[in-house]
């Protein structure tokens, strides 16, 4: 899938979801800028200052997310399967898996679920609009400005 091929910023995934015994997947992505001809890191994209609050903004949407995942477990399963998030949180090394969208970036975290719980688990995607992450990114960066180039109301 092409999530998003503009101003010479490409972003390409694919994910593949299979069942034998259990539901597995599989996911993979790539962004590049093609101006520099090296893929994009979200890191590179942050302002000077901006990890840590952009870190609390992806595990306060963690967060949310756990809590409407963990809504619709059965109780007598609900114990068992928060046991793989405790200790867990978005860091630093987590933000090496994103994706960039028309609607804006995609911070994907690994669930630590094992196969066979997985139909239990919670939405690991953290979405921002360009609007929310406008405030985190550095505006003088070359990427971030091409990114920006369309979201006029909000560079």
């Amino acid at each position: 899938q092409v999530n998003y091929n503009k101003n010479g910023i490409s972003d390409i995934s694919y994910d593949l979801e299979y069942l034998g015994a259990h539901l597995s997947y599989d996911y993979q992505n790539i962004c590049l800028d093609l101006h520099a001809k090296r893929p994009v890191e979200l890191l590179a994209l942050l302002g000077d200052n901006e990890v840590e609050p952009f870190l609390e903004a992806c595990n306060e949407k963690l967060k949310v997310n756990l809590e409407e995942g963990f809504a619709d477990i059965p109780e007598e399963d609900s114990e068992e399967m928060k046991e793989y998030y405790e200790g867990h949180e978005v860091t630093i090394e987590t933000l090496a898996e994103f994706s960039i969208s028309e609607d804006g970036i995609i911070v994907y975290y690994d669930t630590f679920f094992p196969h066979y719980a997985r139909v239990y688990e919670p939405s690991s995607v953290l979405s921002f609009s360009f609007e929310e992450i406008s405030q985190f990114l550095d505006h003088e960066n070359e990427v971030v400005k091409r990114l920006f180039k369309d979201q006029k109301a909000i560079s």
